[in-house]
């Protein structure tokens, strides 16, 4: 069952949040965690369920969280034509979960809050084909790269 995510779902969201991390270092070094600092994560998600131009979506399976999304309606300065924006932060289903097409029906979730929003960006990590597959699949285009330079 897809749901708006609540302060009760902290703990867990904060669980997977760090699996989604992990994931994510596999590929970047900037996702790199620092577990002294892990309780950061439950105040970021306290925060955010309350921010009105964003949600955070759940699928819960038998009480149990199988997966997240993270929307949300950025506006723009006034000297951009697009005044506003809509976003994908985060999408992240547990891998014991995966293969049931959560992660397209989370994403339908989210798209259904930013219908009226003419573009709708996201971020992934270049490396990561599976992740590359998906979003082309869903119809999103590749339009920049990001780049890093590790200096020593």
């Amino acid at each position: 069952m897809i749901r708006e995510a609540t302060l009760n779902d902290i703990s867990e969201l904060k669980d997977l949040m760090i699996k989604l991390l992990n994931h994510h270092q596999e590929f970047n070094v900037l996702y790199q965690i620092d577990f002294t600092h892990q309780n950061d994560i439950e105040r970021f998600f306290s925060d955010i369920i309350f921010e009105q131009n964003v949600h955070v979506y759940v699928e819960e399976i038998e009480n149990e969280l199988a997966g997240f999304i993270i929307c949300s309606r950025q506006i723009r300065p006034n000297y951009f034509e697009i005044k506003s924006k809509g976003r994908i932060d985060s999408l992240y289903i547990d891998s014991k979960f995966r293969n049931q097409n959560l992660a397209s029906k989370l994403l339908k979730k989210a798209l259904e809050y930013l219908k009226d929003e003419t573009y709708i960006e996201l971020e992934f990590t270049a490396k990561n084909q599976l992740a590359n597959d998906f979003w082309i699949n869903k119809g999103f285009e590749i339009l920049n790269h990001q780049c890093i330079l590790r200096q020593k």
